[in-house]
């Protein structure tokens, strides 16, 4: 999904760390702040709030190295990319922040790898 949609070679190390903090973020989202009133506000009160925290800026700044790396790839590369998923994201004037960008490159990200896994 990296390599193809976002033009971007992550590490094996990153894959890893990325399902990771997508799984332990989605762990505390529906288990914990959907179940607890007012635990989304003070995530920061209990442990895995604090790891969730922690997994959603590492996955939030993930997608930026991943946006960052596309912005400095060569024109001509830029522009046999830009019907990718990065390139239509750049491209959309839409979007008010690179924080927007990012959590849709998020988005595009969790639903690819849960396609992916169901058809494997």
């Amino acid at each position: 999904i990296c390599r193809a949609g976002l033009c971007y070679e992550a590490s094996d190390a990153e894959c890893l760390r990325l399902l990771n903090d997508i799984e332990v973020t989605t762990q505390v989202v529906f288990r914990i702040f959907a179940m607890i009133p007012l635990s989304s506000t003070f995530w920061f009160a209990f442990a895995k709030g604090r790891e969730c925290h922690a997994a959603v800026n590492r996955t939030m700044a993930f997608a930026q190295k991943a946006l960052d790396h596309y912005r400095a790839l060569p024109p001509a590369t830029k522009r046999g990319a830009a019907t990718t998923i990065i390139g239509c994201i750049e491209a959309n004037p839409a979007y008010a922040s690179d924080e927007e960008r990012c959590a849709e490159i998020i988005t595009f990200l969790v639903g690819g790898h849960d396609t992916t896994a169901l058809q494997v």
